[in-house]
C-alpha cells in the first residue's frame, strides 16, 4: 500500500469472572440472549454455561483487546 514507518500497538487486560469487570459483558450478553438463541449460534445450555463463566472466579479472559496500526503515506 506504499506505507512507510508502519507501527502497531496492542493492549489487552486479563479479567476474572465474578468481578465487577466481568459483570458488564455478562449483562450485555443477557440483553441479546433472545437474538443469539434465535440465530441458532448457541443452544440454551451452551449460552447458560457461557454466562455462568462470567460469575466463576476461576474463569479468566482477555478483555478490551485493542489493536492500532499506523503508517505514513509518501505523497
Amino acid at each position: 500500500m506504499g506505507l512507510s514507518e508502519v507501527e502497531t500497538d496492542s493492549h489487552g487486560a486479563i479479567a476474572i469472572g465474578g468481578t465487577l469487570r466481568a459483570q458488564f459483558p455478562r449483562d450485555s450478553l443477557e440483553i441479546v440472549r433472545s437474538l443469539v438463541l434465535a440465530s441458532g449460534a448457541f443452544s440454551q445450555a451452551r449460552f447458560d454455561r457461557m454466562l455462568a463463566a462470567f460469575d466463576d472466579p476461576t474463569f479468566a479472559y482477555i478483555d478490551n483487546a485493542w489493536i492500532a496500526t499506523r503508517g505514513r503515506v509518501r505523497l
